[in-house]
């Protein structure tokens, strides 16, 4: 099982020791996210393009994706049946949610492993929106991505936790929003988002 290509990072500057999976930005993206945080700073994007060894592991995380759906649910079964999983996951410190089946997958295996916390930021909203309370695993925070410009569904903001981008533009950030502290490892506050609980992060 262990010999599918599937890259899972084993964390970075921000995220620590947090594993994750990632994907392209841009093609797995919503159409808002590409009209709006691709082209006005996206940090995925920029290293992509000067980390060519990341740029390709996105794109075979997306082959697998994209043609092996099934026998990526196995190899992430493996992964986290492993007696090393680890505590947290974060899903897409690049890209998306692609499709309808592609985010039933994750909901499966994260169903399937309480063990774990899982966390994952989207604007591919048309999706979540198809998604009832039942759906969504105790040991998954899906958390909403808002850029300046990008209207959230108001049905989502009343169910949903939401991660609000401030470059200077953002009005909409409630007072009660927490502030992303640039640790994960050490805060792990979005792992643990109480219902629509908001979430600030500044540019970078």
């Amino acid at each position: 099982m262990n010999t599918l290509p599937v890259h899972i990072s084993t964390g970075n500057v921000k995220m620590g020791a947090i594993p994750s999976f990632s994907l392209p930005c841009g093609k797995t993206c919503s159409a808002e996210a590409r009209a709006t945080c691709y082209k006005e700073g996206c940090y995925a994007r920029r290293l992509e393009k000067i980390r060519p060894s990341v740029r390709n592991a996105y794109a075979e995380n997306f082959r697998i994706a994209h043609e092996n759906l099934p026998e990526l649910e196995a190899y992430l079964n493996w992964y986290f049946d492993s007696p090393n999983a680890p505590r947290m996951f974060r899903l897409h410190v690049a890209g998306d949610f692609f499709s309808r089946k592609y985010l039933e997958m994750w909901l499966r295996v994260i169903r399937s492993h309480p063990d774990t916390k899982f966390l994952a930021f989207t604007k591919q909203y048309k999706y979540i929106a198809k998604l009832g309370d039942d759906d969504i695993p105790e040991n998954f925070r899906l958390v909403l991505s808002a850029w300046p410009g990008v209207d959230i569904p108001r049905g989502l903001r009343r169910r949903f936790p939401v991660a609000y981008m401030q470059d200077g533009r953002e009005t909409r950030i409630p007072s009660t929003a927490a502030k992303c502290n640039g640790s994960c490892s050490s805060c792990a506050k979005c792992w643990n988002l109480p219902g629509n609980q908001a979430v600030v992060f500044h540019k970078h």
